[in-house]
């Protein structure tokens, strides 16, 4: 249920609310490490980790408990994620869900264009915002896919362990990475 739960979240944030559209932070997170650790961390940051301490492994320069985004600390354009953006949720200060997305444009030769410092975070193999999607079920053959529902196309890959889990998901491309609690 909370897998479900976790690619429903994905969707809405991608198709970013008109209500959202005044939370900017043109600020982009500048962690000291832009490791993702599959299901276990996004950056550094872990499920369970306290959002001050989450934000500050992060630079400190997260847009914090807007009236939009309560418990929450927001990077980026919340309507349009052309250059990218991240959020870490966390009721009540305990983060359970961090997030890094792209709208999934393309530069010219079909080739992925994601901007600012949502580019930088990366698995040891090598998986980013921008690789083709096909790529995840190559690199992580344990992952399980989601399929879209019409076609079988598949939409995302889940990698999860009994605490924590991770998503990587878009279309051709991987244009968001969700890390979350099991």
């Amino acid at each position: 249920m909370k897998l479900l739960i976790a690619v429903i979240a994905a969707a809405l944030a991608l198709a970013a609310p008109a209500a959202a559209s005044n939370v900017r932070n043109e600020k982009m997170p500048k962690p000291d490490s832009h490791r993702i650790a599959p299901p276990k961390s996004l950056g550094g940051i872990q499920i369970g980790d306290d959002l001050e301490d989450a934000n500050e492994a992060w630079g400190g320069k997260g847009l914090c408990d807007s009236k939009v985004l309560p418990d929450s600390c927001f990077w980026g354009d919340f309507y349009d994620s052309r250059d990218g953006r991240a959020e870490i949720e966390a009721p009540g200060g305990v983060v359970d869900w961090v997030s890094i997305s792209w709208n999934g444009c393309c530069g010219g030769k079909d080739k992925p264009d994601v901007r600012q410092g949502v580019a930088n975070f990366r698995t040891k193999q090598g998986i980013h915002l921008g690789t083709k999607l096909e790529k995840v079920g190559k690199v992580y053959p344990d992952a399980e896919p989601i399929e879209h529902g019409v076609g079988g196309r598949i939409q995302a890959y889940v990698i999860e362990d009994d605490a924590s889990g991770i998503i990587f998901g878009g279309g051709k491309y991987v244009n968001y990475i969700n890390l979350f609690g099991n």
